[in-house]
């Protein structure tokens, strides 16, 4: 079985999600799936199962990114869901944390600091799957 973490990508802006899977897969983090709206992230949240799910707050449509993650809380109860935001005020932040976010970044995303999250975050599934054998 594969044990490799499942991070679902969730922007509405394809060029910024495709640059994050694709950091993703070169750092060797695991298996990326992009999501670019909210109905599209929760079909595959269903389908993958993502352990880790980094998403936009600023999404179009009926749902926003605290909402989805919301729902995502119900869908999948054990992804780590981390905020990312054009946003960098406290307001927006406290409201992605109680939505269900652990972490909240700022847009444009700075890489020395998510490749800090995202070795956090694989290095505990990774555990977290070896204590469940």
């Amino acid at each position: 079985m594969d044990d490799a973490p499942r991070i679902l990508l969730v922007d509405d802006d394809i060029d910024s999600a495709d640059m994050l899977a694709e950091f993703i897969g070169l750092r060797g983090y695991g298996q990326a799936r992009c999501a670019h709206d909210a109905p599209q992230a929760i079909e595959l949240a269903r389908e993958f199962s993502p352990t880790l799910v980094l998403l936009d707050i600023q999404l179009p449509g009926a749902i926003d990114g605290c909402e989805l993650a919301r729902r995502l809380r119900v869908e999948v109860p054990d992804a780590k869901l981390i905020a990312v935001s054009g946003y960098a005020d406290q307001a927006h932040r406290r409201r992605a944390l109680k939505a269900g976010c652990v972490d909240y970044m700022t847009k444009p995303v700075h890489f020395p600091l998510l490749d800090v999250l995202l070795a956090g975050s694989v290095n505990a599934s990774r555990d977290a799957h070896r204590i469940s054998r």
